[in-house]
């Protein structure tokens, strides 16, 4: 039976007792980057509405308790499987993943960079087997031998923990934006999350049954199910000792013919699907082989596949946010807001400003100028029904938090489903 208790424990104190020896630093070098992240996309909504909806700080907080539960969910994960971290290959997964950076942010992903380097090893392999040579440099020695069961479980368990990140979270803190959808611009909503999650790994030591000092946890006969590419000489134990790192999870969407929540939850249910797959054929490639390239192409090209098939799905559905011909429709309301206490929802349709009918977006504008004690809406609320609501304001009207949906806005989004895959295609077909 496996000792969940004890390796449970084993997690929580590797990751405590990391804190006295230096492991402040990275936390505090990924906080700096994730709070950066959302400074970024609070700058954004300044320049698109004037004001700012995220509040990076408390944003960072929140995002590092959920990378807490992430991170200790991905290490208990990461330990029942056995991954050798030294054996997987994670040093020459990093390079490549920055290089995918520069090409695009979205493909700084190791379900890319891990499948690219996969690839790359099989080639390699393959050419050794076909021209073998007496020697190999020691650094192309280390390349073939990469652990590649290892390299994909590492990969499937990190999308685990992702997606269920993105399930817990992937909603909070979404940002209002204008789209280009079609020849019209609509409302939509960015999800962008950035989780810093300390995740405590495995690393495969050979040691003599008299050098070992501390106190052991026996584990099963079948543990561990992806084998370490390590060989014990004679007399030696082979030992699995803990390892605390700092990683940085992220999640980037856009919600326009689905809420965000809705949107949020099928991501995440799609992404655990995918990650429970890859990790299944890493640990049946570990016991056959032959058929590792299974997981290293089904990496990047089933990624891929959901990532696209979920914009292009997006993009096909009817948005939800569209500037009505009479009245403006609210795409967002800010927390604590005017318009929040008057009970007003995104995707009401205001009709009226104490009285007056509204144009559209401009007209909506100028009657707020106007009005300096109190403010009553005719509304359409979602579900069709005319309401009146009010409030009264004593020179609060910049504070009504109210963000509704211009038929041309200044500043906008264009999403893209295209592939680079479906690009080459497109060009060679010339469609």
């Amino acid at each position: 039976m496996f000792p969940f208790i004890e390796i449970i424990k084993l997690v929580l104190q590797t990751m405590v007792n990391s804190l006295a020896y230096g492991f402040l630093i990275p936390i505090f070098i990924v906080l700096l980057l994730v709070i950066r992240q959302y400074k970024k996309q609070m700058s954004m909504e300044i320049n698109i509405f004037g004001i700012s909806i995220t509040r990076p700080f408390k944003q960072t907080i929140t995002s590092l308790g959920y990378g807490l539960i992430g991170g200790i969910l991905g290490s208990i994960i990461l330990v029942f499987v056995g991954v050798d971290l030294n054996s997987a290959g994670i040093l020459f997964v990093w390079p490549v993943a920055l290089l995918l950076l520069l090409y695009s942010p979205r493909y700084m992903c190791f379900s890319y960079a891990g499948g690219i380097v996969g690839v790359l090893v099989l080639f390699v392999r393959g050419l050794l087997h076909i021209f073998p040579v007496e020697s190999v440099p020691s650094a192309l020695n280390t390349f073939v031998n990469i652990n590649l069961p290892g390299l994909m479980a590492v990969v499937g368990i990190l999308h685990l923990v992702e997606s269920i990140l993105i399930y817990l979270s992937g909603a909070k803190g979404a940002t209002p934006v204008f789209v280009k959808f079609g020849d019209q611009f609509v409302g939509g909503y960015s999800l962008m999350r950035f989780w810093p999650v300390p995740i405590v790994v495995l690393i495969a030591m050979t040691f003599l049954p008299d050098e070992l000092s501390t106190t052991t946890i026996a584990m099963p006969d079948w543990w561990p199910l992806i084998k370490a590419n390590i060989t014990v000489p004679q007399g030696y134990q082979l030992i699995y000792t803990t390892l605390p790192v700092m990683a940085a999870l992220g999640y980037s969407d856009i919600a326009i013919s689905t809420h965000p929540r809705e949107k949020s939850n099928k991501a995440a249910l799609k992404l655990a699907l995918y990650s429970v797959m890859l990790i299944i054929l890493a640990v049946g490639a570990a016991y056959f082989p032959h058929f590792t390239f299974l997981p290293v192409l089904f990496a990047p090209l089933a990624h891929e596949f959901f990532i696209v098939t979920s914009i292009n799905k997006e993009l096909a559905g009817e948005p939800l946010f569209v500037a009505p011909d009479e009245g403006v429709k609210v795409l967002a309301v800010l927390p604590n807001s005017v318009a929040k206490k008057m009970g007003i929802e995104p995707g009401y349709i205001i009709t009226r400003v104490n009285g007056t009918f509204v144009e559209g977006e401009q007209h909506f504008k100028e009657l707020l100028v106007d009005i300096s004690t109190y403010v009553k809406f005719e509304v359409i609320d979602n579900n069709g029904r005319h309401r009146h609501v009010q409030a009264p304001l004593f020179g609060k009207r910049k504070e009504l938090g109210l963000i509704v949906i211009p038929k041309n806005p200044e500043l906008g989004v264009v999403i893209k489903g295209d592939s680079p895959l479906e690009k080459l295609w497109k060009k060679i077909t010339g469609r």
